[in-house]
Parts: C-alpha cells; sequence; structure tokens
C-alpha cells in the first residue's frame, strides 16, 4: 500500500507557485522565436508585449516565493508540454497565416493553462489570508485574462485570412478526394 506524506494547504500553494515560476520562466524562453516566426504583425507585436509582461510576471513571482519563504524548483509538466507543441509548429508550417493560426492555437491553450494556475492560487491564498500574495497573483491573473482574449481577438482575423489562403474545407475535400 503506497504511503502518502501528510501536506498542507500552504504546501499545495507553495508547490502551485514554483510550478507557475517555473512556467513563466519556460514561456519566456519560447516567446522570442514565436515571435520573429509570426508572420502577421499584431501577432508579432503581441508576442513581443508578452515577453516584456512575462518579465513582470516572473519578478511578481519571485517576490512571492520569497515572501513565503519558498525553496526549490518544480518543473511544470503542463506548460512544457504546451510549449513543446508550440515550438513544433515552427517547423510544421511553412511561414504565414497557417503558422500565425497554429502559433495562436498554441498562445491560447497557454494563456488557459496560466489563468487556471494563477485563478486556483489566488483562491487558495485568499483563503489562508495572505492578502499580499494575493494581490500579486491576482495582478498576473487578469494579465493573462486580457493577453488570452488579445490572442482570441486576432485569431479571429488570422484563421480568416488562412482560410481565404486557401485552407478552406472545399480544398481539403478536393486534396483527399483526388
Amino acid at each position: 500500500m503506497a504511503t502518502t506524506t501528510r501536506r498542507t494547504l500552504v504546501d499545495l500553494l507553495g508547490n502551485e507557485l514554483q510550478e507557475l515560476l517555473a512556467a513563466e520562466k519556460a514561456i519566456l524562453k519560447v516567446l522570442p522565436r514565436l515571435g520573429k516566426a509570426a508572420h502577421t504583425g499584431e501577432l508579432r507585436e503581441t508576442l513581443t508585449a508578452r515577453v516584456r509582461e512575462g518579465k513582470e510576471q516572473v519578478a511578481r513571482l519571485e517576490k512571492v516565493v520569497k515572501i513565503l519563504d519558498l525553496e526549490g524548483v518544480r518543473v511544470c509538466a503542463g506548460t512544457s508540454g504546451i510549449l513543446k507543441g508550440c515550438s513544433q509548429v515552427l517547423t510544421a508550417y511553412e511561414a504565414g497565416n497557417l503558422r500565425d493560426v497554429a502559433i495562436l492555437s498554441g498562445m491560447e491553450r497557454v494563456e488557459a493553462y496560466r489563468v487556471a494556475a494563477y485563478g486556483s492560487c489566488r483562491e487558495i491564498a485568499e483563503l489562508l489570508g495572505l492578502d499580499e500574495v494575493v494581490g500579486l497573483v491576482e495582478e498576473g491573473l487578469e494579465l493573462d485574462v486580457l493577453a488570452g482574449k488579445k490572442f482570441a481577438q486576432i485569431a479571429v482575423q488570422v484563421n480568416a485570412e488562412a482560410f481565404v489562403d486557401g485552407n478552406s474545407p472545399d480544398c481539403f475535400l478536393k486534396n483527399h478526394n483526388d
């Protein structure tokens, strides 16, 4: 029979925050490559802005880690998988609107994952009465919600452009019925 270690809500919050910090750092490594590969100017600008914002996110989370006196680094497996997929689109698709659709799809997943993580951390910190941590985490949450909306807005335009570029269902059906 497996044994478990008694853990607390504080332990869980610490683990979640360490994973979130690791995720933010990993995202910062991928964003510049995605930005350089983006075909659409608005997407390129948004990815560049996310690098600046990501550095602010890391600084906030490092402050939280210091406040809570957390040690060690945790790998965020979920974000690692999503980022691997984001990086793979750079070689899987030629430069252009279709690659931008793939980049946007990946970035929307990244933002959704981070929104979930920040939201969970905020709720736990609120339960524990950690007001300073709540404020710092809330800033990250708000930033990621806005970023997710921005990527979704860009996707509407880029998806339509990719469709016009010859990626319509008719093209798909014609190629597969020949």
